[in-house]
This record gives C-alpha cells, sequence and structure tokens, in this order.
C-alpha cells in the first residue's frame, strides 16, 4: 500500500494580502520544523502556461479542481482558479514535497452545452496530496527518513490549523487520528526488530530534529528518553559483540 497524506486548506472570505500573510507565516513554521527547504512563494494566474520544463507544472495541475455537475452526479468538471498562491516544502531528505496553497475560484462555471451552475467552493482552499512512503528509500535513511517526512507534514498542517486555516486530512497511515508513531514506523518495518527501528528512529529524530519532536509532542512525553535509550544501549550491546569477535 502507497502511504500518504491528503489535505484540504480553505479560508473564508479573505483578501489576497492576507492569504498571502497567512501562508508566509506557515512557510515559516516549515522553516522552524527542520524542513530541508522550502520554495518561496508564487502566484500562478489561470493563464499561466504549463510545460513539461516548468517545474511548478504539477502545481498548475494541482490548482485545478473538480465539482460535481449537480443535475449529473457522474459527471465532474475541471474548475481552472482565477488565482493559485503557494508554495512548496521537503520535510526530509529526498523528492518527497508538499505543496501548500490556497486558490481562488469562479463563483460559476459554464458546461460544454453552454449551461452554467455554481461551483460552490470556498472563497480559497486547496487540495493535495503528499507520497510520504516515497521518503522510505535506503539511499536517504529507510524508515527514519519516511518516519521524519510523515511526522514533518502533520506537524505543518497542525500549524495551519493554528494559524487560522481550515483543514481537513485523509491519512493513509491513520497517524492524523492516532498520533501513534509506534504504529506508524511500523507501516514502514520491512526487516529487523520493530522495536529497533523505532528506537533507531526516535533517536535520530531527537538528536537532529528536536522541534519536529516538540511540535508533535513527543519531546518532553518520556516516549522519546525511552527509545533513546534503548537505541543507544543496543549499540553499545554491539559494539562489545563485535569486540568479542574480534579476538575470535
Amino acid at each position: 500500500m502507497s502511504l500518504s497524506l491528503h489535505f484540504r486548506l480553505s479560508l473564508d472570505v479573505a483578501s489576497e494580502a492576507k492569504v498571502c500573510r497567512l501562508l508566509i507565516a506557515l512557510r515559516k513554521e516549515a522553516i522552524r520544523l527542520g524542513y530541508q527547504r522550502a520554495s518561496g512563494l508564487r502566484q500562478l494566474p489561470a493563464s499561466a502556461p504549463s510545460t513539461s520544463c516548468d517545474t511548478w507544472s504539477s502545481f498548475t495541475v494541482e490548482a485545478r479542481a473538480l465539482v460535481r455537475d449537480p443535475d449529473r452526479p457522474d459527471v465532474c468538471h475541471e474548475v481552472e482558479p482565477l488565482l493559485a498562491i503557494g508554495f512548496r516544502a521537503w520535510p526530509a531528505f529526498g523528492d518527497t514535497h508538499a505543496s501548500l496553497a490556497l486558490c481562488s475560484y469562479p463563483a460559476t462555471i459554464v458546461r460544454p452545452d453552454g449551461s452554467s451552475f455554481p461551483t460552490r467552493l470556498p472563497p480559497w482552499c486547496w487540495r493535495s496530496s503528499c507520497k510520504t512512503e516515497a521518503a522510505n528509500d535506503a539511499e536517504y535513511g529507510g524508515v527514519v527518513n519516511f518516519v521524519r517526512c510523515h511526522l514533518g507534514v502533520v506537524a505543518l498542517l497542525d500549524a495551519a490549523v493554528r494559524i487560522g486555516f481550515r483543514v481537513e486530512v485523509v491519512d493513509d497511515a491513520e497517524y492524523w487520528e492516532k498520533r501513534d508513531v509506534l504504529a506508524l514506523a511500523g507501516h514502514a518495518k520491512e526487516h529487523g526488530s520493530l522495536m529497533a527501528i523505532f528506537a533507531a528512529t526516535m533517536y535520530g529524530l531527537s538528536r537532529d530534529h528536536g522541534d519536529l519532536l516538540e511540535a508533535i509532542g513527543l519531546e518532553d512525553s518520556g516516549l522519546s528518553k525511552v527509545f533513546k535509550l534503548i537505541w543507544l544501549t543496543r549499540t553499545k550491546q554491539s559494539c562489545k559483540s563485535s569486540e568479542s569477535e574480534s579476538y575470535l
């Protein structure tokens, strides 16, 4: 199963200036959380060209909304945004990124036959997904990188709620609802002891990404310290075993 975080951001009536301020604040949160990098804020008008050479072409595609036809529930229509404002952020090593944005859409859409109907979309909204399982690559740290990626996106969406966005999330790993880090690590377990994998994950995160653990409520919970101890103990035991074998 491919694990992703699917999310929707929306705002009630707001000026373009306010939308930019809130997105800038969200970008600052990504940096504070230790994201690998975050792009600058970008605005895309509906007329912006999209080519395969444009690194933002997928952003342009994501900005298009789908609305169901009220007279034909089995038919959906694509709605081009009037304006899309957003940025991209990379929560972990590798190419996995999250696109955070808001779009303004027309109040009505015209069918191919010339008739129209209201889109009923919020004044500003955005729907996207982040395939966090792609971060589970041995080249970038495997499960540790995956957990860091998934927790990073969740922490940023939590920050979006605090900043004032309305946030809806569907989490394939169910972490958004349950906040169970051990279960999250279990989704990416391929080899070895789950406890050892999770201990390594928590040790790595607490050593290098204390702000992220604090954001998701684990830094001061005691859980982080327990698994750091497990990992350090295992490491010491492995070293002793290696030393013993060297004399055989």
